[in-house]
């Protein structure tokens, strides 16, 4: 393990988060954001890096891939606004008084997450038994870090640098 990356799950640690090694071995309880996208019920570990906004509305922009639903501006600084439902190859967000925003401080856009429902924060227990990412859908399979098994329900836990930092998610232009 690099000593970045120990520095890290030490920091985590020390706030009551998850702790991902190499084994994706959760040590401790976590506490995430959670939303859900048709049947598929997502998670973010939350390390305080993201913030939730309503979703106000953003600008079009011209020459863009079909997920990315705009620009938007959130306390003077300029978002560019993902559709992650299209992006992952589900029905685009209707944006409606419940839609928000889950903005990213990760990656190297500026950007935000449009999500259709509401964001939640809850905690998952260490010991929930994790499921393998291969039975996940395509679309997103390549950004999740694991998905969990609580009872019946399934969630399917993020990893956001991945996210922020493929080639997809950076090449917006058409």
């Amino acid at each position: 393990m690099q000593p970045l990356e120990l520095f890290r799950q030490l920091e985590l640690l020390s706030q009551g988060n998850a702790v991902l090694g190499e084994d994706q071995l959760f040590v401790e309880s976590w506490r995430g954001f959670t939303f859900s996208i048709d049947e598929l019920n997502l998670a973010v570990p939350f390390m305080g890096q993201y913030e939730i906004f309503p979703c106000g509305g953003c600008s079009p922009l011209p020459m863009v891939k079909p997920w990315v639903r705009g620009m938007t501006n959130i306390r003077g600084e300029i978002y560019t606004v993902i559709d992650f439902a299209q992006l992952i190859g589900r029905r685009p967000v209707k944006v409606s008084s419940g839609a928000n925003l889950l903005v990213l401080a990760e990656g190297r856009l500026k950007s935000a997450l449009l999500l259709q429902n509401k964001v939640s924060l809850r905690s998952f227990d260490h010991d929930i038994p994790r499921g393998d990412v291969n039975d996940v859908e395509p679309g997103l399979r390549p950004y999740l870090n694991s998905f969990l098994m609580e009872g019946l329900q399934r969630w399917c836990v993020i990893d956001m640098r991945i996210l922020t930092n493929s080639e997809l998610f950076a090449n917006i232009g058409r």
